[in-house]
């Protein structure tokens, strides 16, 4: 080998071991990054979550949609299962004039990011009627503003009777017609079922830009302000949202429960972070 040419290739390792150590020390600044919420679920077996944490949604949210349960926070709903994961759990059961019980859990008033990295380590139910969801929704519907234009960021959906599809949506006003709703999605498809074990489903938002996450890999391409305004939404993502846990029992996308439904249906959510 030539002088030059030695030279070069030893020019060549360094530059790619620097590559290589920037890349590890990004990853390990993204990994050792305190989170500036977060819940781990540690509880003892029958705990509920942390009031300073979480509240509850309590009523019967979605039915307008269709939906078929109705939202308490008993512990038989909501709890903690003592081996660090928290459980929604759906039962059928009649309360309150529904014919099933479940739970939804949010950070109003406690925790409203406004972009981020938010993440949520899940292990979602299969069965025909059951929707999983982790969620976003505009802090402002509290003072008033309507959805879609409070906005509305779905980090994670999967129907139950098809719980092999991942869905990441976001739902808005439509310009000039603000009443009407705007979604704009991703989806992925596995090869194996999303019920069959934990996944991390999560978004990295910034200023007009929201990507989509399974298991850290970005699912399609982000969603833009100019792709979300040319199919005629107004962007409405730019401002404090608050999370949502919940798990939804019937509506026009699941259809309802049958027999083959096994109860009670859980949602396990191991963890919840979320990073600035």
């Amino acid at each position: 080998m030539s002088r030059v040419a030695a030279l070069f290739a030893l020019v060549l390792v360094v530059l790619l071991g620097a590559a290589t150590d920037a890349r590890v020390a990004a990853a390990s600044i993204q990994q050792v990054s305190p989170p500036v919420f977060s819940d781990e679920f540690n509880g003892p077996a029958g705990s509920q979550p942390d009031p300073a944490r979480w509240g509850y949604d309590i009523g019967r949210y979605g039915a307008n949609a269709g939906e078929m349960q109705y939202y308490t926070d008993r512990p038989a709903n909501v709890s903690m299962d003592g081996r660090g994961d928290l459980r929604i759990v759906a039962r059928p059961e009649p309360y309150h004039r529904a014919l099933y019980t479940s739970g939804r859990i949010q950070t109003r008033n406690q925790f409203n990011p406004q972009y981020g990295r938010i993440e949520a380590r899940i292990k979602v139910p299969a069965g025909r009627g059951l929707l999983p969801a982790f969620w976003l929704l505009g802090s402002d519907v509290d003072e008033g503003t309507p959805w879609p234009q409070s906005g509305e960021i779905d980090a994670m959906e999967i129907r139950g009777n098809d719980p092999s599809i991942y869905y990441g949506t976001v739902h808005g006003p439509q310009v000039g017609d603000p009443s009407n709703d705007i979604p704009e999605q991703r989806t992925q498809s596995a090869p194996a079922r999303f019920s069959d074990g934990f996944h991390v489903y999560g978004i990295e938002w910034r200023q007009n830009v929201i990507q989509f996450l399974v298991d850290g890999v970005p699912v399609g391409s982000a969603l833009t302000d100019s792709s979300y305004a040319a199919l005629g939404g107004q962007w409405a993502f730019n401002k404090p949202f608050f999370l949502i846990l919940n798990l939804a029992v019937g509506n026009g996308w699941t259809g309802r429960p049958t027999i083959t439904t096994r109860w009670p249906a859980v949602m396990l959510v191991d963890w919840v972070r979320a990073y600035s």
